[in-house]
């Protein structure tokens, strides 16, 4: 029996995708808990509707996030950190102090999006990689320097 996920169910499949299952199962459980409804006639046609507007609206998000990588790899970010004598920083530059300067450049960007294997704590440049999308990842130039 054929079936119109209108929700999301486990290891079956994704809401709008038509799935093919046992007629118990849809007559006992999928179609009384309102997670399913049988596909036939009109449910079929909405079903098509509603997966190319599924795939418009997530090509749109990919190109979002395509353009705001774009943006974000035109920046330069410049962090300032104390150093001692032989130009050894005090301290270090985490996450957090990367998605506070790409917020001040207006990125408003989720901390677990940032991806530092470890705090950098030496002077140099460095290319951050920011997964803005499952498919769009930006990288990010920021120079470390010494503060003067």
């Amino acid at each position: 029996m054929d079936v119109l996920l209108l929700k999301d169910v486990k290891s079956l499949g994704g809401e709008g995708d038509i799935v093919r299952v046992k007629p118990g199962y849809a007559r006992n459980f999928l179609v009384p808990s309102g997670v399913a409804i049988v596909a036939e006639g009109r449910a079929l046609k909405n079903a098509q509707e509603l997966s190319k507007q599924r795939k418009k609206k997530a090509q749109r998000v990919v190109d979002e996030a395509k353009a705001v990588a774009e943006k974000m790899a035109q920046k330069n970010l410049v962090i300032k950190l104390a150093v001692g004598d032989d130009d050894k920083p005090f301290g270090s530059v985490t996450v957090n102090d990367i998605r506070e300067l790409l917020a001040k450049e207006g990125f408003s960007v989720d901390r677990h999006a940032i991806t530092l294997d470890k705090p950098i704590k030496t002077l140099g440049a460095f290319e951050i990689p920011v997964k803005l999308q499952a498919q769009v990842t930006a990288s990010v130039k920021l120079a470390v320097v010494k503060e003067e």
